[in-house]
């Protein structure tokens, strides 16, 4: 009879502990612009369905983890895929990247050049001889100067 009454307890009591994670894991995610806690919540719900039909208290908290574990994964998988999908786009000075520039003054390894990219001036630093007039591929934008390579 007294095996009982405290199984009975501990039940009551890990109903209300899971019930808790599961409060305060919904008030940390609203509290949050990010996923931050979410899955907690999952896995309490398990934890807490499990603790309704009696099941021992290990195996409850082994199952809720294993549950937010698996929505952790989940959530990862699916944002991993839709990252993957997603094309790239460059903005500010990354857009100029990979773009041609007409050099107005010569440049090379020891000569600091200039080009025009879209009506702007650009001071140029390349490995090799440009000359003036020829076309150039920006390959990296460092400060105020655009690393540069001829053109093929």
């Amino acid at each position: 009879m007294l095996l009982t009454g405290l199984a009975n307890d501990l039940q009551l009591i890990m109903i209300i502990v899971w019930i808790a994670i599961f409060i305060l894991a919904i008030i940390i995610e609203l509290s949050t612009e990010q996923l931050v806690s979410i899955w907690f919540s999952g896995g309490a719900i398990v934890g807490m369905i499990l603790a309704i039909c009696s099941v021992p208290w290990y195996i409850q908290v082994l199952s809720a983890i294993l549950v937010s574990g698996g929505l952790i994964a989940l959530i990862q998988y699916i944002l991993y895929k839709k990252r993957k999908n997603q094309k790239e786009y460059r903005t500010n000075v990354d857009a100029m990247i990979e773009q041609k520039i007409i050099v107005t003054k010569t440049c090379d390894k020891d000569l600091i050049g200039e080009g025009k990219y879209r009506d702007v001036y650009w001071s140029l630093v390349s490995d090799e001889l440009i000359s003036e007039g020829e076309r150039a591929v920006i390959v990296k934008v460092e400060g105020n100067k655009l690393i540069v390579k001829k053109d093929i």
